[in-house]
C-alpha cells in the first residue's frame, strides 16, 4: 500500500514568510549601518550567467555528498532526509521556487551585502570572509556536518562576491543551489512513499 506525502502548505508559507523576513532584516540592518545590500546587487546579464554557471560546483559537492559513504556525510543526509525534506513533500514547484528565491535573495542581503561588506571595511577582507561564513555555517546547524559544509558554501558564495562585485552572482547560485537541492531530495523521498 503506498503512502500519500504530507500536505505541509502551512510549512511552506512559514518559510516563505521567514526568507521574506530575513531579506527585510538586511534592509534594515543595512540602513542602520548604512550599508544597504541592494547597492551592490547589479541585475546584468553577466550576473545572470555567472551565477548560474557558479552553481555548477555547489550541485556536483550536493550530489557527491548524497552518494558518499563517508559516516558523517550519510549521517548528515539521514538528519537531511528526517528533517528537512518531509517539511516540503507535497510541496508544487512554485513554492520551492518562490522559498529558494526569496532564501537566495534574502541571505545573501544579509550575509554577503551587509555582513561581508561592512567587516571588510572594519577588519579587512580575509578575516570578514572567515567571520562572515563561519556565522553562515552556524545559522545552518542541523548537524555539526551541515554548519562546515554551510559554512564552506558562504567562504564559496562571499568569493564570488568578491570576484564579481556583484551580489547577483551568489544570490543567483544560492537560489538555484537551493531550489535543484530540494527538488532532487524531495523527488527521492517521493518515490520512496509511492514504494512503501
Amino acid at each position: 500500500m503506498s503512502k500519500n506525502p504530507p500536505n505541509n502548505g502551512n510549512i511552506v508559507r512559514l518559510a516563505i514568510s521567514f526568507e521574506a523576513g530575513i531579506f527585510l532584516f538586511s534592509l534594515i540592518l543595512g540602513w542602520l549601518l548604512n550599508a544597504p545590500p541592494l547597492r551592490q546587487l547589479h541585475l546584468n546579464w553577466s550576473g545572470l550567467t555567472l551565477g548560474t554557471i557558479a552553481v555548477g560546483p555547489l550541485l556536483l559537492a550536493m550530489w557527491g555528498c548524497s552518494k558518499s559513504r563517508f559516516g558523517p556525510l550519510r549521517e548528515l543526509m539521514r538528519q537531511v532526509n528526517k528533517q528537512i525534506v518531509p517539511l516540503f513533500l507535497g510541496a508544487p514547484s512554485y513554492a520551492l521556487l518562490l522559498v529558494s528565491l526569496l532564501a537566495g535573495i534574502g541571505e545573501e542581503c544579509l550575509f554577503r551585502g551587509v555582513l561581508q561588506s561592512e567587516l571588510t571595511g572594519l577588519i579587512g577582507m580575509p578575516l570578514a570572509l572567515v567571520l562572515t561564513s563561519t556565522i553562515f555555517g552556524l545559522a545552518h546547524l542541523i548537524t555539526p556536518t551541515y554548519a562546515v559544509l554551510a559554512g564552506l558554501i558562504g567562504c564559496y558564495l562571499g568569493v564570488l562576491l568578491i570576484l564579481t562585485d556583484n551580489l547577483l552572482v551568489p544570490v543567483m547560485a544560492h537560489a538555484l543551489y537551493d531550489y535543484a537541492a530540494l527538488e532532487y531530495l524531495i523527488g527521492s523521498n517521493s518515490r520512496r512513499y509511492k514504494n512503501a
